[in-house]
């Protein structure tokens, strides 16, 4: 009985066998590897810090970043989300003629995953014969954090290097100083520092042991910061109207804002450019204006404070002041410059009344490019065309800026620096009214030149001012 048993398992084996067999390979096949571990990112942004640099490009692995093409003065990106990963990055500099040059090689950076990293292109690109402020970049890091619930997070960097060392100061809006937050020298970063959300004061104060100590340099109530705010404030040379030597990019991981002293106003001079007027005296809302007054002919005045708002100007004409030339409104906004052109003739028809012709003057010098803005003045000529070329020649040559009637300007144009020689006719003619000669322009240079009737100007017919006089 029992070899029968065997036999029949035996046999049911083999018929299981059989009616299971086919052509196909039943073994079993190996299960696929795990997928790789998802690679972290580490988050970018950049920051042009230099005032007196051009607009840059900035790339990677030797391409333009897209969204950091043209970033100039002030402009800060968002974050970039990189791969962790080793990348070369460099700063190209964008020329007048927009070829570019590097200005900056960062080399090659080590990027972590979960990490922060803010990039900084500060210093002065013009010849320095302080080394320590020459162009430079700025890499801080952070890991990625929460912020704490109601919190607000600071980082602060002083890459001003016209500005000295200062004790940084952030209180509420109406709080005494009371102990420094930290103090920042030239390319000094303070760490991430939490606070409730809030309206805050920030103030740049000039340290003990320093000259001028416990002077405040720098004075703004920033607006009310919202919850989970993470900024990343950077002290920059201030341009333009000069309250205080330098101005706060706050970047918030996405745009970038600029702020200002509160203290700033505007500014306004005078140039006299009515040739058959005397001397004036300048009077705002009624009180008469010393800095402003006495202008003769061709004259150009230093500016003046002047708080944003409205005034009533008038141009005096007598020594006693009992005759004015021209009585009107200004409106001026802070941290605005503004030249107040006397215009036009005392014995003329409408067209060349008495009045003010007014523009603004806030340019930011650029050390790789000269600026120069020509304004027509002259009211007894009709349109002219300008012709701006580097030999005087210009038989088979367009102007550079046609049609150009009376109390118009060409706005500042930006050249690459060099000689050039500036032509003035009228519209539609080749025969030359006014001539400059040769002139450089320099790099860094802002120039302004106004046509006038004014034979007797060491350059005939122009008055000349910032940068052709300073």
């Amino acid at each position: 009985m029992q070899v029968r048993n065997a036999i029949s398992v035996a046999a049911l084996a083999l018929l299981l066998s059989a009616c299971g067999s086919d052509d196909d390979d039943d073994s079993v096949a190996a299960p696929p590897p795990p997928p790789p571990p998802p690679v972290e990112q580490a988050q970018l942004r950049v920051i042009h810090a230099s005032a007196d640099a051009p607009a840059v490009n900035i790339l990677v692995n030797g391409a333009v970043v897209e969204g950091l093409a043209g970033v100039d003065y002030r402009v800060g990106s968002g974050f970039l989300a990189l791969d962790e990963a080793t990348y070369s990055v460099a700063v190209d500099g964008i020329l007048p003629d927009t070829s570019t040059v590097q200005v900056l090689d960062l080399g090659d950076l080590a990027l972590e995953g979960n990490t922060e990293y803010t990039v900084v292109a500060h210093g002065v690109v013009a010849a320095d014969d302080d080394s320590s402020n020459d162009l430079a970049a700025a890499i801080i890091s952070n890991p990625e954090t929460e912020l704490g619930a109601g919190n607000i997070r600071l980082q602060v960097l002083h890459a001003a290097p016209n500005a000295p060392t200062v004790d940084l100061h952030v209180t509420g809006a109406e709080d005494e100083l009371g102990s420094a937050l930290a103090t920042l020298a030239y390319g000094d970063v303070t760490g991430q520092v939490e606070v409730p959300a809030g309206v805050y004061r920030v103030r740049l104060v000039l340290p003990e042991g320093s000259d001028g100590a416990g002077a405040v340099a720098f004075d703004v109530v920033l607006p009310d910061l919202a919850a989970g705010a993470d900024l990343f404030v950077t002290a920059v040379p201030k341009t333009g109207v000069m309250a205080s030597p330098v101005k706060l990019l706050v970047n918030d991981g996405v745009s970038t804002s600029s702020f200002i002293d509160d203290r700033t106003t505007a500014e306004v001079r005078v140039i006299h450019t009515a040739a058959d007027v005397p001397n004036v005296d300048i009077f705002v809302d009624g009180g008469k204006v010393d800095a402003l007054s006495n202008a003769p002919f061709n004259g150009v005045t230093g500016y003046v404070a002047l708080p944003e708002g409205e005034y009533t100007v008038d141009a005096r004409l007598t020594d006693d002041n009992t005759v004015t030339g021209i009585s009107a409104s200004l409106s001026v906004l802070n941290n605005t410059k503004y030249t107040v052109h006397a215009v036009g003739t005392l014995a003329s028809d409408d067209d060349a009344a008495l009045e003010y012709y007014v523009l603004e003057d806030t340019v930011r010098a650029v050390a790789t490019e000269t600026k120069i803005r020509l304004t027509h003045a002259h009211p007894s000529v009709g349109n002219v065309d300008i012709y701006v070329t580097a030999d005087g020649n210009i038989a088979d040559v367009e102007p550079a800026f046609a049609d150009v009637p009376y109390k118009a300007n060409t706005g500042f144009v930006v050249l690459s620096p060099g000689d050039y020689q500036i032509q003035v006719t009228a519209t539609g003619t080749k025969t030359v009214a006014i001539d400059t000669g040769i002139i450089t322009l320099a790099a860094g240079g802002v120039y302004s030149a106004t046509a006038v009737n004014a034979p007797e100007q060491p350059i005939a017919n122009l008055v000349l001012s910032d940068d052709f006089v300073e």
